[in-house]
Formats: C-alpha cells, structure tokens, sequence
C-alpha cells in the first residue's frame, strides 16, 4: 500500500444494475458446493480499492432525479469529503460510520429511524471496504443497460480533483441529454431516453478510454460488466460501487464440478408454498447470506487496522491530511438501501425473517420517483 500517493488516487464511482451472484453446484450425493468463480482477488496492485456501498442481499435506493437525494449523500459530496471518510483515523468501517448506512420504505419513499425495531438491522449490515490485493471478494455482476438510475441514465462518474463531485458532473451531462430532447422535440419525435450510459470526467486517461470501450461493447449486447473486469482493465484508484448487492442463486445438479453444463438461475420468491424442497432451498439461502455478511466483515476489520498501522508508521511531516482529519459537523457520508420492497410483504423486513421467506419478492416499481439498482 503507498504511503501518501495513495490519497490521491481519483475515485470511481459505479452506478448500475448489479447482484451478488452464487454459483452452486450440487453433485450426485446432492450436496451443494460453492464454486470458486463466485469469487475473485484483487489484481496485483497496490493502488486499486474497491468499496461496496449496498449491504449483502439488500437494494441500492437512487432517485433518477439525483437532486433529490440528500446533501449529504455521497453523490453530493467533494472528492476531498468521501476521501477522508474514507482514509481517517476517526471513522471506522466495521463499525459502519465510513458509509453511514440509512434504510428507506419502498413504497413511502422515506428515511426510517435506526431505532425502529422492525428495521433493527444496523448492527448486522454494513458496507464491504477492500484493501488492494485481498483475496477472496464477491465478484459483483453490473449491467449497464436497461432502466435509468442516477441522472436519468448509469454509468461511471469520476472525481479526481479537491472539489469534484458527482452532482456537477451529472449537471451537465443531464443538460446534453435535454438538448438532445429539444432536439427530437423540434422534429415531433417525442421520446424519453430510458437507456442511457456515461462516463463522466473532467479528464480520462487512456485505461479509462479502455475501460469505457469495453462496457460500450458489453451493453450493447446486454451483457453484464464483471467488478473484477473493471478492475483490470481500469486504471488505478478507488472503485465505489453504488449497486445492488441482491443475491442471485446459480445452480447444477448431479454434474462433475467441471462439467460445461449450464447453470439455471434459481426463482427466489418469498410467495411459494412451503415445501420441503422450498425450506432447504431457503436454509441454502440462509447460508449465503451470512457468507456475505462474514466476507464483508473481515474485509472491514482488515481496511481499519491498515488505516490504524500508516498513522503509527508514517512520520508527521509525510502524515496525510485526510488520516489526521477529525470528524466535523456535516462531514459524514451518507447512502440509501432497502431491505423491504413493499408495505406489505413481510419478507425483507429483516435479515432474520427473510431466513424463513425467501429473498425475491415481486415489486412495485415507480420510476418516476425512485429507482433500485438490482
């Protein structure tokens, strides 16, 4: 990990569609084996960090109208403010004040209270900090294509400078797209973009022109965007994903573990009957979920120790600003997720409860108000 050069590394901020997918396979004496492709490491080097800002098995909650979202969300704050959240001695990922998580109602579209006891999750749920080269990291899928997200499209906004932030560079990307529906309206074309894709910066390095070529090349065909491809191919920095972290079940059944035989995604729902074959499936579920949430916090407890070791190993004069930060009024990072899809479906009230319904309801969507990334 460098020492001072590492803060100033440009952030990427990743806003698409995304699951955490498990590849399972189930062999002849029907037992169920992860297979090692649901993960990947961390490419040899030491200046790329990845964050996942979503909780596992939980919704990523954007407006598509990003000024609605609140100022202190960190689509609304500087390079200089998510840094510090980041790299300061005074915050801490395990205990989940880097990215302070807020959970909000599907359906009212409003922030509920921490102590809220059917939302009483905070302690279990965090978001995944991790250091480069960690091993063993779910390789979230991105798709970006289909439903807009963020300023009415999905994409990669870059901030590399003291007083970057999302918000402007989505200002004028928002202004291109309105020009062009002025355009379209003059020919009596009437029509809303619902497909759109960026990738905004001040300025792009050539990894960055790569990077952008190839999720071009992906999307158009409909295919999704690997977090670990990104990775490579993209150019040093600290990648946060603004994504779902839904869970998504793969399977085979009765196959060799190298069989090319195709996986069938499994159709989580928490409105089935209670079978036998149902339970184990969601005792299977059950499984997974801790999976995440264990992953996440070792990844966590591992990124506050590096930050601990620089302040005790680097001298005063080469010490970075950011780690001798101390939290201030209004500089904390805010994000929302949902754990619940509708008022009244009891299935994702609760990491616990959902251990007893099954993980993938049917939803009601709303564009015009709030958009999940799933």
């Amino acid at each position: 990990m460098t020492e001072l050069k590492n803060f100033t590394l440009p952030i990427y901020l990743i806003i698409a569609h995304s699951e955490i997918a498990f590849y399972i396979n189930r062999d002849a004496q029907n037992k169920d084996k992860i297979i090692e492709n649901t993960y990947f490491d961390m490419p040899d080097n030491k200046n790329k960090y990845l964050i996942y800002t979503t909780p596992g098995s939980t919704w990523s909650m954007l407006y598509e109208n990003y000024k609605l979202e609140d100022k202190n969300h960190i689509l609304n704050k500087s390079y200089d403010e998510i840094i510090n959240t980041l790299f300061s001695l005074y915050y801490s990922s395990t205990n989940g004040t880097r990215i302070n998580l807020l959970i909000t109602d599907k359906d009212m579209i409003t922030t509920l209270p921490i102590n809220k006891v059917k939302y009483n999750i905070k302690e279990k749920l965090k978001s995944g900090f991790f250091l480069p080269n960690s091993k063993k990291i779910f390789n979230k899928q991105h798709e970006f294509y289909g439903e807009n997200l963020s300023g009415y499209g999905k994409g990669i906004i870059k901030l590399s400078n003291k007083d970057d932030k999302a918000t402007k560079l989505l200002d004028k990307n928002t202004n291109i797209i309105q020009d062009k529906l002025n355009t379209l309206n003059k020919l009596n074309k009437l029509q809303k973009p619902n497909d759109n894709y960026y990738f905004l910066a001040e300025s792009k390095t050539y990894k960055d022109e790569q990077l952008n070529k190839f999720i071009e090349k992906k999307r158009l065909k409909k295919e999704d965007v690997s977090i670990k491809e990104i990775l490579e191919i993209g150019d040093d920095g600290i990648y946060i994903s603004l994504s779902c972290s839904e869970l998504a079940l793969y399977t085979r059944e009765n196959v060799n573990i190298n069989s090319r035989k195709h996986y069938i995604k499994e159709n989580l729902n928490t409105d089935i009957m209670n079978t036998e074959i149902n339970n184990k499936r969601f005792q299977l579920q059950s499984k997974l979920d801790d999976l995440i949430n264990t992953n996440f916090s070792i990844h966590n407890k591992a990124w506050d120790i590096k930050i601990k070791n620089l302040s005790f190993n680097l001298s005063r004069k080469n010490f970075s600003d950011y780690i001798k930060t101390r939290k201030s009024k209004n500089s904390d990072v805010y994000f929302w997720y949902s754990p619940e899809l509708q008022t009244d479906d009891n299935g994702w009230l609760s990491i616990e409860r959902r251990k007893h319904l099954g993980l993938k309801p049917n939803i009601r969507k709303n564009p015009k108000i709030l958009i999940r990334t799933m």
